[in-house]
């Protein structure tokens, strides 16, 4: 009878077949890709997060997020930056929504492009921008392979399907790390990327009040911080912003793990790592470590291997570039035309009820754009937002204790920047009570937030009343989708 068992010679040819066809999927990444056609592309890159850290550090965690999004959808192609004029890309996507730094990004792709012209992808720019900010955080620096192309196909329906998601468990969470040719260990190790960043309330209030323990608490989740918790996200909270390692948020470090092995992981997924023997084995590991280097060092293989996933090559892809200006130039077009379609507004509206107005918003954003800068974008969009929803009545600023106002609406949950309207209002109703509008306040912080950042000065006309309606369900039909991605922040 003939032997079942394969021959040695044959098992070997296979093997080395299979590594030819591994090796060769990412055989044109590699450290220092642009050695010849951008020496200084890693460099410029640096430059310019140095600068974006000084100025906002809370960005750190979005920007490491982005890449981890841009792989898991399609591979690492920078498909997550691409645009839809329907709504229809990966960034539209709920799992999207909160992405912010795409101005960043651009930013970086334009010293790119100043310096080497259509060469560097924006795929490698959010793989460099990633391990960057890490650093910056005081986490550890890994050599980024580089030589990835972008991607020409972004769809909105496949965020859903490859991106895990704050509620998955532990059997979910290793199947899509597996799909993507990821390991159970690199599914723990880039979770400590959790060391860094914000979350808001809507991504885990549903184990603080719809779960299956005591008054619909999370069981797997730690008494004392579900109070803590709670204290801080109330029923229906849609934007209140929530340290996923508290304490530690600007710092990469290893404490994310002793938060977990303290059943204090802020999402589901979190929680879920204790779950299986090999990540809960790495979280007692890491909970116990009194230093970070064996993490650090996990982290920067982990990220490299993340890196590799479905990466196009060769004559693949594009290599694409941003033109993020004419969009806005378009923007502060159409804002000036809503400024102008209601006759009774006029420049100088205040001239006697309140004549230092304008003098006193630019005061604070003054003072405001010094610290704060980034900020420039989501004011502006803020303007937008309410012009296209009832008019620029102020009523994306209204609150709705049922979390059924405008701002609880998808497409602005990740609007920022109300307490610098806050802040302006207070400082008008200092000086001249009742007299000055939100809708107005918003429209002039529109302009100088403009003027901040080296653009155009237009006179703005006011007069504007605020609205007292705001609605759950009229910002999904009333945006345009285009201009909600290009200006998601």
């Amino acid at each position: 009878m003939a032997s079942s068992k394969l021959s040695p010679c044959l098992i070997f040819l296979q093997l080395i077949f299979l590594l030819f066809v591994f090796n060769s999927a990412n055989a044109q990444l590699k450290v220092g890709f642009y050695k010849d056609t951008c020496p200084q592309a890693e460099a410029i890159v640096k430059k310019v997060m140095d600068q974006v850290m000084k100025v906002a550090p809370s960005l750190s965690g979005p920007l490491l997020r982005m890449h981890f999004h841009d792989c898991f959808v399609r591979g690492c192609d920078g498909s997550v930056l691409l645009n839809s004029s329907t709504g229809q890309a990966e960034k539209d996507s709920p799992p999207n929504l909160s992405l912010r730094g795409y101005q960043v990004i651009d930013r970086v792709k334009t010293a790119l492009e100043k310096e080497c012209p259509g060469v560097v992808s924006c795929a490698d720019a959010l793989a460099i921008v990633a391990r960057d900010v890490t650093v910056a955080t005081m986490g550890p620096f890994w050599e980024v392979e580089t030589g990835r192309r972008d991607g020409r196909v972004s769809n909105f329906s496949e965020p859903l399907t490859n991106l895990p998601p704050f509620f998955a468990n532990i059997s979910q969470l290793i199947s899509m790390f597996r799909s993507k040719g990821l390991s159970v260990k690199d599914l723990v190790v880039l979770s400590g990327g959790h060391t860094i960043g914000t979350s808001h309330c809507s991504s885990f209030t549903s184990r603080l009040y719809n779960s299956t323990g005591k008054d619909g608490t999370d069981p797997t989740l730690d008494s004392e911080y579900i109070a803590k918790l709670k204290s801080k996200c109330k029923v229906g909270d849609q934007t209140t912003l929530v340290e996923m390692d508290p304490g530690s948020v600007r710092t990469f470090d290893n404490s994310y793990y002793t938060l977990v092995a303290k059943r204090r992981g802020l999402f589901q997924s979190d929680a879920a790592l204790l779950d299986n023997s090999e990540t809960k084995a790495y979280v007692k590991l890491q909970s116990a470590a009194t230093h970070r280097s064996t993490f650090f060092k996990d982290f920067g293989v982990s990220m490299r291997n993340m890196g590799r996933v479905g990466v196009l090559t060769g004559k693949a892809g594009e290599i694409r570039k941003l033109s993020p200006c004419l969009i806005f130039l378009q923007l502060i077009f159409l804002l000036f035309v809503f400024n102008s379609a209601n006759a009774q507004l006029k420049v100088g509206f205040y001239k006697d009820t309140c004549p230092q107005a304008e003098a006193i918003v630019k005061k604070v954003m003054d003072q405001v754009m010094k610290v704060a800068p980034s900020l420039s974008g989501p004011l502006l969009r803020m303007h937008f937002h309410d012009c296209f929803v009832r008019g620029c009545d102020g009523s994306v600023l209204l609150n709705s204790s049922t979390g059924q106002a405008e701002k609880d609406s998808p497409p602005n949950l990740s609007l920022r920047g109300y307490q610098v309207i806050d802040r302006v209002k207070t400082a008008l109703e200092k000086e001249c009570p009742g007299v000055v509008s939100c809708a107005d306040a918003l429209a002039i912080v529109a302009r100088d937030v403009t003027v901040a950042t080296m653009g155009p000065f237009w006179e703005v006309e006011t007069g504007r009343r605020d609205g007292r309606v705001s609605n759950f369900s009229e910002p999904l039909t009333n945006l345009p989708h285009r201009f909600l991605q290009t200006y998601r922040n």
